[in-house]
Parts: C-alpha cells; structure tokens; sequence
C-alpha cells in the first residue's frame, strides 16, 4: 500500500536533511502511527506521502485506490464561517461531481478529473502534472508515487457523486449515511462553530469516508478534542481497521491511542525513523 525506500528531502534540496535515509512499508489492513517529538519529521513525511512534497532522494509510492486525507483540526473548517455540518458535505459532494470525479462503489468506473479538495481522493501515475502544496483547507491537487527529482501526481477525486454517476438527488441520502456511522445525525442543521472538537473531527472523518478509501491518512486527530471524545474517534477507526479492513496511517501525539490501536508504530526522531511494535514501543520510550 505504501513504499517509502531510502527517503531524504529538504526544501532546499542539500544538506541538512529534514528526513534522512527514511524507508517504511505499510501494507494493506495495517494500522500505522508515526510518533516523534515536534520537529521530528512527522508532517513532513505525511505531506511527502499525500504528492504535496517531492523526496529530494529516494521514492514515497502509494499504491491506494483512494485516499481519505483528515488535516488538523485547525487547518481545516473555520469554527466562525456560518455553515452548517450539512452544507459542508453537501458542498464537498457537489465540488467533487463537478470536477467529474469517479463516485463511490459501483459507479467508481468512470472517468476522472484531475484537481482534489480535501477528503477522498484517488492517486494516478508518477511523473504527471506535479504535486500543489495544500491550501489552507487542506485542499491539493495531488498524492501517489513520487521518486527523487520526479514530479508529483494530479489525483482523481473520489467520492463525486454528480459528474459521471448517479442523480444529485442522491447527495442527501449519501450525506445522512456518511453522518450516521460517525454518530452525529442528529447535528446535520448545527453550524460548524457550534460542535464541539470531537464532533468538529466526525465532520471531517465523515468527509474523508464519503469517497470510499482503502487508505486514510490523518494529521493528529485527536488535536483539540476533549478525552471522551478521543475515545469515540480512536474507537471508530479501530472499528474501520478491524471489520473494514480499512489501511490507516496516523501521525500521532496521543501515545496512548498509538500504543493501544495501531499494529505497528513508526518512531520518528530528529527527521529518522524506524518500525516497531506498540508492544516494542512501550518498553523503549515509556518503561513499559
């Protein structure tokens, strides 16, 4: 699913590195966490993986059909733009059909546009259009392999449900199923700037789903979030990994989650890393 094989990149493309000699294989069903002090290179490698970054050496492949991307909760949906939980799906589904992007499940055939907003999105071949940092929203033009000196990828949306598949008419029924498996149907009217964080983060979990991924990626979920609500979204992508098979891939800073969810830990430090297990992990960094 991914393929990171002796990786090194700075923004300057010399020494010093801000990943040095980094190499990670994430295969299917796995539940990964990438845990490191700040400044350790964690969003780095997340951006390098997402096609936002280009390895200065080295290769970052991504084999995913589809990608659910869920940025920090503070680089995403502003808590005082007057929108409601509802319109932010509505508006993303509407985005995604009129790029003419390939819908969820059986209308998944479909051809696709290039540009991706936040969410679901699919990554294409290297050595296409190259990768856009994101915007303040999160929103890029794409993910997928990348080799040292090679360009960045469009990717196709996932998830549109206008261009190329069924009725408009269908977005609400697809809106009501995707607030449902993350248990806020009932905050479909709310505005945004009403919910608390760990309902703010559901939207956005919601968001990613409705594209179908095999592959979700996510910045530090539980950033902003009281621990009961930590417990819910920890809670639910276990549940995504263990019954959906669902590959994940988490930069974390709530050791705990990371220890007790994850099948194996990539442990970052000063822009190097290396895999373990949550078992090997406790023992190491915590006296477990």
């Amino acid at each position: 699913m991914i393929c990171v094989n002796d990786l090194f990149f700075s923004y300057t493309d010399a020494p010093p590195w801000l990943l040095s000699d980094i190499s990670l294989q994430v295969a299917g069903g796995e539940y990964i966490s990438v845990v490191g002090d700040n400044g350790s290179g964690k969003s780095t490698l997340l951006r390098l993986l997402l096609g936002f970054l280009r390895p200065t050496k080295g290769t970052a492949e991504v084999g995913a059909r589809r990608i659910g991307y869920v940025p920090q909760r503070q680089d995403s949906l502003g808590a005082d733009f007057p929108i409601t939980v509802y319109e932010v799906l509505y508006s993303y589904c509407k985005l995604l059909g009129k790029r003419g992007a390939a819908p969820p499940g059986p209308y998944a055939d479909g051809p696709a546009a290039a540009s991706a907003h936040t969410g679901a999105f699919s990554p294409q071949k290297p050595d296409a259009t190259p990768a856009h940092a994101p915007d303040a929203h999160g929103s890029s033009t794409g993910a997928g392999g990348i080799g040292a000196g090679g360009s960045g990828t469009d990717s196709t949306v996932a998830g549109g449900i206008v261009g190329g598949g069924p009725p408009a008419a269908r977005i609400p029924a697809l809106i009501d199923a995707a607030l449902a498996q993350v248990d806020l149907s009932g905050k479909k009217r709310a505005l945004i700037g009403d919910l608390s964080g760990g309902q703010h983060q559901k939207v956005l979990l919601a968001r990613a789903l409705l594209g179908d991924p095999d592959l979700l990626i996510l910045d530090e979920p539980s950033t902003g979030v009281d621990p009961s609500g930590q417990e819910e979204i920890y809670a639910f992508l276990k549940n995504l990994n263990d019954t959906r098979g669902l590959t994940i891939l988490s930069v974390e800073h709530n050791l705990d989650a990371a220890i007790a969810n994850s099948t194996k830990i990539f442990h970052m430090a000063n822009g190097h890393g290396h895999i373990c297990s949550p078992r090997q992990f406790a023992k190491e960094m915590l006296g477990g």
